[in-house]
């Protein structure tokens, strides 16, 4: 019988399938790519029961494209960020199997701890530090835009806009990615 191998998985990281609101960054999102690499991962049935279901943590994916040494999935709409295991159950005749568990990490929504400076005019650059700040958009006012990115995942830069407030108004910040979004004033 041939076992199911996973010998690589790309990326590592990414995000789940998104529930983001109509009209924001990243609605319908359906998740990361991720491709599993390995050898006899192409036996679609076993004895007439499907075989070699996918899943992060407890969720199934559902394959999009599978040969003998690549499988191809989104990651699914899961109920936590954080890591998870990637792993292949498939069917043998005891029942079913698990292949060995591969780390998979999924990104919750973004995180934002801090926003420099704190009084700022249009086009100045706002500096925002957090978690989660991959594939991120910032919405000020009525205005969307794609920060710079900093150090991975934990600093942004973004050019404030023009037309934005009041001179000395509180304006808030909105950053999305498709997990969800924060918000602060400045």
């Amino acid at each position: 019988r041939d076992i199911p191998v996973i010998t690589d998985v790309s990326p590592g990281s990414g995000f789940a399938a998104s529930s983001n609101p109509s009209g924001k960054p990243w609605f319908g999102f359906q998740g990361t790519q991720v491709e599993i690499r390995g050898y006899n991962l192409n036996n679609p049935s076993y004895h007439g029961r499907p075989n070699h279901k996918i899943y992060f943590g407890f969720t199934e994916a559902a394959i999009l494209y599978q040969t003998a040494n690549l499988i191809r999935v989104k990651v699914p709409a899961m109920e936590s960020s954080g890591p998870h295991s990637l792993y292949i159950v498939y069917a043998t005749d005891e029942g079913t199997e698990e292949t060995p568990h591969r780390s998979f990490h999924v990104y919750g929504p973004p995180v934002i701890t801090n926003i420099t400076p704190s009084i700022i005019s249009a086009g100045g650059l706002l500096d925002i530090t957090g978690s989660n700040l991959y594939s991120t958009y910032v919405y000020v006012g009525s205005s969307w835009g794609s920060p710079m990115e900093g150090e991975s995942g934990t600093h942004i830069f973004y050019t404030m806009p023009s037309g934005v407030g009041k001179p000395g108004d509180p304006v808030n910040i909105e950053v999305w990615n498709p997990a969800g979004s924060a918000s602060r004033e400045v």
